[in-house]
């Protein structure tokens, strides 16, 4: 399904509405729903005060979707679990989306599966990384970043290398497991 601001402006209006108190789980994963669509989603989302979980992943948006999305869902109080897997959110997505998120203390699940393009997986990493060093996603229990693995072993080192190894092993035992990382 090919979204068009019209489609995500009417959901926009019954998540603003009625469901705002009541909507605990939106699942839209697989729609092209795009950064024009999130526009229109983000603002309503960030209303309802009962989301607890929302899965986003393969909706074609980038890094400026992922922003506004960290925004307006950093306000959501008992969100716990987010998936935007499959979108091509970039470093600038990735800052914005878990800086945004570090308001929101409850959030337990963050799913970054391929979501770091090419060869900014490794630039990608240093984002998120330094933005859990600042605090953002201090409740994570489990970062998935599957599909963007491999091209971050480097980093890993490096972070390791810093004395980062703490917060990697915090964030995501199975990442380092898979990587090598002691």
């Amino acid at each position: 399904m090919n979204w068009k601001c019209q489609e995500a402006s009417l959901i926009s209006e019954g998540i603003a509405g009625s469901l705002r108190s009541t909507l605990q789980k939106l699942t839209i994963c697989h729609n092209k729903v795009a950064d024009a669509g999130i526009e229109a989603l983000a603002p309503a989302l960030g209303q309802c005060s009962s989301l607890v979980t929302l899965n986003m992943g393969s909706c074609a948006f980038e890094e400026h979707g992922a922003t506004l999305l960290g925004r307006e869902l950093g306000k959501c109080p008992a969100l716990t679990e987010l998936r935007v897997s499959d979108n091509h959110i970039k470093n600038a997505g990735v800052e914005g989306l878990v800086l945004g998120l570090g308001l929101c203390h409850g959030i337990t699940h963050l799913d970054l599966q391929s979501t770091f393009p090419g060869i900014e997986a490794v630039e990608g990493f240093t984002v998120l990384a330094e933005a859990l060093r600042q605090g953002a996603g201090a409740s994570l229990h489990t970062l998935e970043l599957g599909g963007n693995v491999a091209r971050m072993k480097g980093e890993l080192r490096r972070l390791k290398e810093e004395g980062a190894k703490e917060l990697i092993l915090r964030v995501c035992p199975a990442l380092c497991a898979l990587s090598g990382a002691d």
